[in-house]
């Protein structure tokens, strides 16, 4: 029963994880490709930023060579993406079909994921921390 329960509770958090949702995000971390963290958002204004940057995506064919990890976490539950600077990213699955996003505005995108790529003065209240 105990493995039951935690198949459907992957799904559910696969799901949640994987199409736009109206459940607000709780926190975002961020790892680099060596999997240093990078940085941690849990600032309401900046993850719902974020969120709506995340969300506004097309699905692409192209496999690129993901080089962060994003863990985005709810109140339901937590997911791992593959991220890269180009706006590419897709949930860390084992599934072959698992699809493949671009989001439109990567720049900005990064600026909240990757604040010490920014450039100089951001973020202004220091590194990890991107919220105005």
């Amino acid at each position: 029963m105990r493995t039951i329960f935690g198949i459907l509770t992957l799904l559910l958090i696969l799901t949640v994880g994987c199409r736009k949702t109206n459940i607000p995000v709780t926190q975002v971390k961020v790892w680099d490709e060596n999997f240093q963290l990078i940085t941690t958002i849990t600032n309401a204004s900046t993850l719902t930023s974020l969120k709506q940057i995340w969300e506004d995506r097309n699905t692409i064919s192209e496999r690129p060579e993901f080089t962060h990890k994003v863990d985005v976490a709810t109140s339901e539950g937590s997911i791992r993406w593959l991220y890269h600077t180009n706006g590419y990213a897709m949930v860390l699955s084992i599934k072959a079909d698992t699809p493949i996003y671009q989001v439109r505005e990567p720049e900005k995108l990064n600026k909240i994921l990757i604040p010490q790529q920014a450039g100089p003065g951001y973020p202004p209240q220091g590194v990890g921390s991107p919220d105005p």
